[in-house]
């Protein structure tokens, strides 16, 4: 084991240590029930004395308490040792031994892991722990933190404990895959946070098609910190190193399964987990389009079911009960996702299949009537899994990602089924979510996160430990002060209130318009960054160079001093930007990626200046024999906007020129950078069969200007077509409501519409979707230059789509388009009103 330091810090108070006699005690996690005494209890060289069976998991406990004193173990004595740990099995000893001190007892069905902590209330002179082997191990790490907060030479303060956990499993999705000294490291950090469940998952995707030896190795270190190892059959992993979909009707996919479900076992694992998560749309429908299963099987539900028996039987043979399965419509939003997929009736079939009836389910939802609608459709043993702890600024839109700036850590009510973005103050919970963590100990014992860490493990821990009284400013606040010590984390304090309101005040992008206005907002964006760079200094005294540091394991501390460091860099670097208004421009590397026997290629474009930046992503599909296209067949030429908003021009694909009707997507086009009248423009090549198109991409008005040149072979018809969802990028499509606004007027949703000669512009908004709906990204609208082409817009049923066909011997043309993003319908016609006769002027002058 590594050596652990460890502090403790009051909720909100965060003092850095407490002398005997002073207030209470807090740690992390917070404990139960705890009582303090005056006085201290003197451990300058403690002995131990161990009553009861013990196993591997008390060995490791008592590595922590010798890690607490600097000794590598502790001595062992007799009767008199300072430190007497009595391990017992049974609910009634630590009952007895809370009640002995006047605390609640821990109850029975918690036994399992709980622990009785007395340091001096019975006998000043000595330390008692009446635990479970696994309770063993989180008095061991209680009792480090106390002893790690104590003022040198004054003892530790008198205290008792009585603690238990409010959640059963509190999980992990994923684990070390080796012992090495880094990945114990990390599997000590899960036990000192009080995480007792992660999975090995056999990596299909990249080549793995059986399970290592290493994997019994691991499952023993899991084993020695109270940890359990699942074993993990994912059918999306397997289906890539397949090259195909599994299939129920084929024996050597189910033997497959059966063998991956015996390996895993055979190296030690403490249960199974198998996920029919991330399929595709063609596995969800597999029933559809194979002759094996066609008629077999009632509905995918039913074809999973015979998919997943293979392990189930394994399992049963080996007398594991440890069993978990993933549905398929576990996530918000799946019945969009998977289109016709009937999840009601999916759920009705799991629901009354017996082989089922003691295998836990996950689900992403947490709350009561969330649940329980899925419950009375059939969904049972409810496991919670969070999916999705992620970053503040991954939770963002599109333009607040483009900021690149870090936004500190995250928080349990940031995930993406239980926040917003507001664009005044950034990512916050909705309304309902802290109470909804809060009670979901009433909904089910078991817990797992998607999303690693350390601080994510710790914060899991800390929630899962005592969900009940779950408060995420006081959490995160004695999380900081834990890790880093109490002055790092006021310093922390101090640079994210610097940089964390830039991430709504220029994400929104609704920036100020008057050259005051924008002096205004540079001045205050240096303001900031000088304050934010005096807090990283302070940081990096207390947390790297302090007394106490806290318990964050070194590479943690400087990682973070260099993320904070990084995000003023980047403000300052915002400010400049915003004072020379360059334009600039990124393209970033190929990336190649295996899918089946295809390979996708993607690459990442960038261009903006501070006030505007348009990102746009390249992504294209090289078949085995050879051919290319765009690689979601939909839409384009395989060239999306992903920003300011994710989707509104479109993502996967917002632009395509056709040459006698030929798509740019069958044609791989290379990109640079050059000098353009305002900084540097982005210049994208494509060499068809028809001949070339060059387009080049630059700012104008706010708008992303786009001029095309084209060298055809012979006289082939240009069409530039666009690609749109306004506003609604995560919408719903029953509810969507889309409208066109033109010179001549307004066009409903759905309604096609011709422009009528001379008209060179289109809004594109949606009525449902308007700021400040909450899945709102704003408006857009595209504006066309000489030549005038022939506009028709289909008006959309969930994408819009804008054909502009160009005049016979058109060998140039020039658009501009606006994403409007944060703005409301209104403001956005306003503002792009205000911007036609300036942007008109330009095009004209080109």
């Amino acid at each position: 084991m590594r050596p652990i330091l460890l502090v403790w810090t009051a909720l909100g108070a965060l003092a850095l240590t407490v002398p005997v006699g002073a207030g209470p005690l807090t740690l992390m996690p917070a404990p139960k029930h705890m009582r303090q005494a005056e006085g201290s209890v003197n451990l300058t060289e403690p002995s131990l004395r161990i009553t009861g069976e013990h196993d591997v998991r008390v060995e490791y406990a008592l590595e922590v308490l010798g890690d607490a004193w600097g000794q590598a173990r502790l001595p062992r004595t007799g009767p008199r040792a300072s430190i007497h740990l009595n391990v017992t099995g049974t609910p009634t000893d630590l009952q007895a031994a809370a009640a002995a001190l006047a605390l609640p007892p821990p109850p029975a069905e918690r036994a399992a892991e709980a622990f009785v902590l007395d340091v001096g209330l019975t006998d000043p002179q000595r330390v008692s722990i009446t635990a479970s082997p696994a309770g063993a191990i989180y008095a061991a790490y209680t009792l480090a933190q106390v002893r790690a907060c104590t003022e040198p030479g004054t003892g530790l303060p008198r205290l008792a404990i009585s603690d238990w956990p409010k959640l059963v499993t509190r999980g992990h999705t994923g684990c070390p895959r080796d012992v090495s000294a880094k990945s114990l490291e990390t599997l000590d950090w899960m036990a000192r946070w009080r995480l007792n469940a992660i999975y090995y998952e056999i990596y299909g995707d990249q080549g793995q098609d059986s399970v290592p030896d290493v994997v019994a190795d691991v499952q023993r270190e899991c084993a020695r910190r109270g940890i359990l190892l699942y074993g993990l059959i994912s059918n999306w992993r397997t289906e890539l190193l397949l090259k195909r979909e599994l299939c129920p009707s084929r024996q050597e996919d189910l033997a497959h399964i059966r063998r991956y479900a015996t390996e895993l076992l055979d190296r030690g694992c403490d249960g199974l987990i198998f996920l029919f998560d991330d399929i595709t749309r063609e596995a969800a429908t597999h029933g559809e389009h194979c002759d094996l299963c066609r008629g077999r099987y009632s509905d995918l539900g039913a074809a999973q079911l015979a998919l997943l028996q293979p392990m189930l039987d394994v399992a049963r043979e080996r007398q594991v009960t440890r069993l978990i399965v993933c549905p398929t419509p576990y996530f918000e939003g799946w019945q969009t996702y998977y289109g016709g997929l009937d999840g009601l009736a999916y759920f009705r079939t799991w629901g009354a299949a017996p082989e089922l009836a003691d295998v836990q389910q996950y689900f992403c939802q947490l709350r009561r009537p969330e649940i329980e609608a899925v419950r009375r459709a059939g969904l049972r043993n409810f496991v919670y899994w969070y999916n999705g702890l992620y970053e503040y600024a991954s939770q963002a839109p599109a333009t607040v990602q483009a900021l690149d700036l870090w936004g500190g850590f995250s928080q349990l009510a940031w995930g993406w089924y239980v926040s917003r973005w507001d664009p005044q103050r950034g990512v916050v919970p909705r309304d309902d979510t802290v109470a909804a963590f809060r009670a979901l100990p009433r909904l089910t014992d078991h817990a797992w996160l998607c999303g690693g860490g350390d601080w994510n493990f710790a914060l899991w821990g800390c929630y899962c430990w005592d969900a009940a009284r779950y408060e995420p400013e006081q959490y995160e606040a004695a999380l900081l002060a834990a890790l880093f010590g109490p002055q790092a984390a006021a310093a922390y304090g101090r640079w994210r209130d610097e940089i964390r309101p830039w991430l709504a005040r220029l994400g929104g992008r609704s920036l100020p318009g008057s050259d005051e206005a924008r002096q205004a907002l540079t001045e205050d964006l240096l303001g900031s960054a000088q304050a934010a760079e005096a807090a990283v200094r302070d940081f990096r005294a207390s947390a790297l160079n302090g007394a106490v540091a806290g318990v964050a394991p070194a590479a943690m501390r400087q990682a973070t001093a260099d993320r904070l460091e990084q995000a003023v860099v980047r403000l300052n670097a915002l400010s400049v930007a915003a004072r020379t208004r360059r334009t600039n421009a990124e393209v970033g590397p190929v990336t190649e990626a295996l899918s089946g026997q295809a390979t996708v290629r993607e690459q990442k474009l960038k261009l903006g200046d501070f006030w505007t930046t348009f990102q746009l992503r390249y992504s294209q599909t090289r078949e085995a024999d050879g051919s290319v296209h765009r690689t979601q067949w939909h839409f384009g030429s395989g060239l999306g906007m992903t920003g300011p908003s994710y989707r509104n021009w479109y993502d996967a694909g917002f632009i395509d020129v056709l040459l006698d009707d030929q798509s740019l997507d069958s044609a791989t086009p290379s990109f640079e950078v050059v000098e353009g009248a305002s900084g540097q423009d982005l210049v994208g090549t494509w060499p068809t069969t028809r001949g070339q198109v060059t387009l080049r991409f630059s700012l104008l008005e706010g708008g992303l200007r786009i001029d095309g040149e084209l060298a055809p072979v012979g006289e082939p018809s240009v069409t530039v077509q666009l690609f749109a969802i306004p506003s609604a990028g995560f919408g719903d499509w029953a509810d969507m409501n889309k409208y066109t606004v033109t010179e001549a007027g307004e066009a409903a949703h759905g309604t096609p519409l011709d422009l009528p000669a001379g008209a060179d512009w289109l809004f594109l908004g949606d009525r449902t979707y308007d700021v400040p709906h909450e899945r709102a990204e704003g408006p857009c609208a595209v504006l066309f230059g000489s030549p005038l082409p022939t506009i028709h817009s289909d008006g959309g049923s969930y994408v819009v789509q804008v054909d502009a066909r160009y005049p016979a011997g058109t060998r140039r043309f020039s658009l501009v388009l606006w994403d409007f993003n944060g703005l409301s319908n209104a403001d956005g016609l306003a503002e792009l009103q205000r911007r036609l006769p300036a942007a008109r002027a330009a095009l004209a002058a080109r």
